[in-house]
């Protein structure tokens, strides 16, 4: 917006020269400010389009002050870096941003700790067993007659079912940035009960 506002100078200057309006044109303080403003929030803005980019990028490497940068932009790129590192270096702020990073699948790639990945797994072997009923009740399903051929059978522990899936969806390879993870999930959804 500061952008178009600073491309558009001109033209608001001509729009705005009549003696009543006069008073709105903006001053050359207005316009350093405006500059300045602009060049530290470009960066950050170049920032949330290279968040779905397969780089890793730290917003230390956007905000560092560059030589052309005048003292205001340069302190307002100390203040939010300051803001941001503030509100996301705490432990449990990055051990949450890392388990839904490796729960999505187009970031499950980035490498975590195996902390985080115990974490995940006790979460998941302390989630209740779903209970499903498919049927409508009026028929039984062919699952329960075949257990009543077969007898009893032992269920898989819940960590070995954990442990699998948990490898399963490590050997898979990433989703495409640009998909949708929410679709992913749907189609794979029978495969990843544990996961969901």
């Amino acid at each position: 917006m500061i952008e178009r506002i600073l491309e558009q100078g001109p033209a608001i200057r001509r729009a705005l020269d009549d003696r009543r309006t006069q008073h709105l044109i903006p001053s050359w303080q207005d316009i350093d400010v405006m500059e300045s403003g602009n060049a530290a929030l470009k960066k950050v803005a170049d920032f949330t389009d290279a968040l779905s980019s397969e780089q890793a990028l730290i917003t230390e490497d956007l905000l560092l002050p560059a030589e052309e940068d005048t003292q205001l932009t340069c302190r307002l790129k100390e203040k939010m870096s300051g803001v941001l590192m503030d509100k996301y270096s705490a432990s449990s702020t990055q051990k949450i941003l890392a388990k839904t990073a490796f729960v999505d699948p187009r970031y499950k790639d980035i490498d975590i700790s195996d902390e985080v990945k115990d974490e995940l797994m006790v979460e998941m072997m302390d989630l209740p067993e779903e209970q499903r009923n498919d049927g409508d009740g009026e028929g039984e399903d062919s699952t329960d007659l075949l257990e009543k051929k077969k007898g009893k059978t032992t269920p898989i522990p819940k960590r070995i079912r954990v442990d699998t899936e948990m490898s399963r969806y490590l050997q898979e390879e990433a989703l495409d940035p640009h998909a949708d993870p929410l679709v992913w999930w749907r189609d794979n959804n029978a495969r990843s009960r544990c996961l969901q």
